[in-house]
């Protein structure tokens, strides 16, 4: 009678099955790995490449990524661009908040790499972050809204943005701007929309004052964007 060999212990699938066991999310799975070949690895042993050993190394989802846009349309034979005049929020040290002195920006600021909020045109999804392209979109909706807070231009595909190298675009209180980023051309809907929603700010106070107040920024308690000009 013939007796069967003894299964040997494989130690990498007991230790499996205990992480497994813990229930933790993907992020803290990933950590609890990344600590134990670190502990377990020895620190003067990891190759000179290793990112295991230095506490400097942050994860790529807690960065953040400008994503300014030039918003250009023809008027009358003249390649114009839309640019916001800033709130307070905004007030540096160049201007020391003197509200005569007008400071002007792009539309545009950061895109969420840890998940996509969403837009007009693009579904929430907690799962991935946002490409350039839509996190500038959904930041022009954000920022460029009516007096009752929705956003002038809506529905925009993504794929209309395109990158530029350069483009220096001329101020309305005289400084050039040289912008790195994406660039939109508006169709005629959306300058009408757009020249419509400046005339409101420019005549009408009440229209002026929502907008303010729906652009105002939770962290401050400031209004993030006064007007826009072309």
């Amino acid at each position: 009678m013939s007796s069967q060999p003894l299964a040997q212990p494989n130690p990498l699938e007991d230790l499996s099955a205990q992480i497994q066991a813990l229930g933790l999310d993907a992020k803290a799975k990933k950590q609890l790995l990344r600590n134990l070949v670190a502990a377990n690895w020895g620190k003067d042993d990891l190759p000179n490449y290793s990112t295991l050993a230095s506490a400097k190394v942050e994860e790529v989802q807690k960065a953040v990524v400008g994503t300014g846009v030039v918003m250009t349309y023809n008027d009358r034979g003249t390649q114009k661009a839309a640019v916001v005049k800033v709130g307070t929020h905004y007030a540096g040290p160049r201007y020391a908040g003197d509200p005569a002195i007008p400071t002007y920006m792009i539309l545009g600021g950061f895109i969420n790499l840890t998940e996509t909020p969403g837009s007009s045109s693009v579904s929430a999804d907690k799962t991935k972050g946002e490409s350039p392209r839509v996190g500038a979109l959904r930041e022009i909706e954000e920022e460029l809204v009516d007096n009752n807070g929705s956003p002038v231009l809506s529905g925009i595909d993504p794929n209309r943005l395109k990158p530029v190298d350069t483009k220096t675009v001329s101020i309305p209180n005289g400084d050039r701007m040289v912008v790195i980023g994406l660039h939109l051309e508006l169709n005629p809907d959306e300058v009408r929309k757009l020249k419509a929603h400046m005339e409101r700010l420019e005549t009408d106070a009440d229209y002026r004052h929502a907008v303010r107040e729906k652009t105002i920024n939770p962290e401050t308690g400031k209004p993030e964007v006064c007007t826009i000009a072309s």
